[in-house]
């Protein structure tokens, strides 16, 4: 049996076994697995009308129940879907597009300047302007041995595409092959038990790879999604207990904002049963604050870059073992090995990690260099540019990122080394560096950000303890919130725009 079906089949099983249950909630409307495999069936058809497998299609749309059918539409077709927040702005998506070349956008519920533009720019066969039709959909009768028989998808045929955050410039796309995202699923179902009575919800970002663990091992495990919208729903700490959310997967800066409403609101998460942090360091500080208001949840952190499918590692927090600053990233899962440079660079291998990014030509090593080919297990190896150690019971340690490393004086310090100080002295988790540059180029100080006021003079002393001179930051400036990137992450390029427009304060 293939890997494809063995992941078909899963899904089968759902729709056959609980197909009156609740596959997904999204604007307050329901949707039972039945519902929503005849969406994705017609949906299917469609592509296959098209002529669309092993072809890319471009899914834009804000988060509606076709959004989500196009997705496993596409999966279950063996055509190679991308997917784009329409809320991160015209000019990104622009950029993506005019680099990836679709052969197909899925269009849905637009803003006028994209629709525009995607209407001046691509051929009319090139648009797909879907219109949801649930009587039109209701009509469908599903052939199930037809449509699995009908389709033949292989390990390395391509799953999807992301791209990266951009954050360090050009955005690059990461293609994951089906047998990258069965390794993923298989390792996770593995380890962690899900069942048809959780409660997932879809918070990320749909063009960030933690939605495929949201939207995939929810539908695979026969359990229901609820659909969150930051800007038409509750406030995400009520959404959770309201719909009594029992499974979350986030960055640890959403956990952070939890705290802090739970605080205010003197609340309790107490229908978590799980939740996985992931895509930033994890402070032991913010994973005792959330557990002190999620008693019956379990906190596992993940690490895993976009290249190595969603996750590779993980670690169950414990209170009394874990005494680091930041908690472990932990132990590989069984489809990946790791390993580690001369420099501490974690490396790596495995079923889950992706061949190279997308359209890169392979003869030019200096963009692909993160990626090496491993001719004797027939995988690739990913160099991540993360700095990590490893403790006596085996598990490793998130320490820095390489491109973090800075030099000021001809001392080399490291971004996460300093924030971790401050945020362990000053008892603040939202607290965040930028080093500042002179004419030349050259590191002359560094300044701190925070949502709180952080007065340096209470801990000079200490601080001089702790940290080169040059490491100690030379002011703060206080900001009503720290900006993100669209995955959730802390955006250091804006902290550093703050940084030069109130330059000498």
């Amino acid at each position: 049996m293939s890997g494809y079906e063995t992941f078909m089949k899963t899904f089968i099983n759902q729709l056959s076994k609980h197909s009156n249950n609740i596959a997904l909630v999204i604007n307050e409307k329901s949707y039972t697995y039945h519902q929503f495999f005849q969406k994705v069936y017609h949906l299917s058809i469609i592509l296959k009308q098209k002529s669309l497998t092993h072809k890319i299609v471009v899914l834009l749309s804000e988060r509606t129940i076709s959004l989500y059918a196009a997705m496993l539409a596409c999966l279950l077709s063996n055509v190679i879907y991308c997917p784009l927040n329409i809320e991160n702005g015209i000019e990104k998506s622009k950029l993506i597009l005019s680099k990836l070349k679709p052969d197909l956008i899925f269009c849905e519920k637009l803003p006028e300047d994209l629709r525009d533009f995607l209407l001046s720019t691509y051929a009319h066969h090139q648009l797909f302007f879907y219109q949801d039709n649930d009587a039109h959909d209701a009509t469908a009768v599903i052939d199930i041995q037809q449509w699995f028989s009908a389709i033949d998808i292989r390990d390395h045929d391509i799953a999807y595409l992301f791209f990266t955050s951009g954050s360090t410039g050009m955005p690059k796309g990461v293609p994951i092959s089906h047998h990258n995202l069965r390794s993923y699923l298989n390792s996770i179902t593995s380890l962690f038990s899900f069942s048809l009575n959780d409660r997932f919800i879809q918070l990320s970002d749909i063009a960030f790879d933690l939605s495929i663990h949201e939207i995939i091992v929810s539908l695979m495990s026969g359990a229901c999604l609820y659909i969150y919208h930051e800007n038409k729903n509750l406030h995400l700490s009520k959404f959770l207990i309201e719909h009594r959310i029992t499974q979350l997967i986030s960055v640890p800066s959403v956990l952070s904002f939890l705290v802090q409403q739970a605080q205010l609101y003197q609340i309790q998460f107490s229908h978590l049963r799980r939740v996985f942090l992931c895509g930033e360091p994890f402070s032991t500080k913010l994973a005792i604050a959330f557990a002190a208001r999620a008693k019956n949840c379990t906190l596992v952190n993940l690490y895993g870059p976009t290249e190595a499918t969603v996750a590779c590692t993980y670690h169950v927090f414990d209170k009394l073992k874990d005494q680091r600053v930041l908690v472990p990233i932990g132990k590989p899962f069984s489809s990946v090995s790791l390993t580690t440079t001369h420099c501490a660079e974690l490396v790596i291998a495995g079923d889950q990690v992706s061949s190279g990014y997308y359209l890169l030509d392979p003869k030019k090593k200096l963009e692909n260099s993160a990626f090496e080919f491993d001719s004797v297990h027939n995988t690739f190896r990913y160099y991540t540019g993360d700095c990590v150690s490893r403790d006596i019971n085996g598990d490793y340690h998130f320490c820095s990122r390489l491109d973090d490393q800075w030099k000021i004086g001809g001392y080399r310090i490291e971004k996460n080394e300093i924030e971790n100080v401050l945020r362990s002295l000053f008892q603040e988790p939202d607290i965040f560096v930028t080093p500042v540059y002179n004419d030349q180029q050259l590191i002359v100080s560094i300044t701190g950000f925070s949502t709180k006021k952080i007065s340096l003079k209470t801990q000079r002393a200490e601080l001089h303890k702790r940290l080169p001179k040059s490491a100690i930051p030379d002011h703060f400036i206080q900001l009503d919130y720290i900006p993100k990137l669209s995955n959730g992450k802390v955006d250091y390029r804006k902290l550093k725009k703050f940084c030069f427009e109130q330059k000498g304060i």
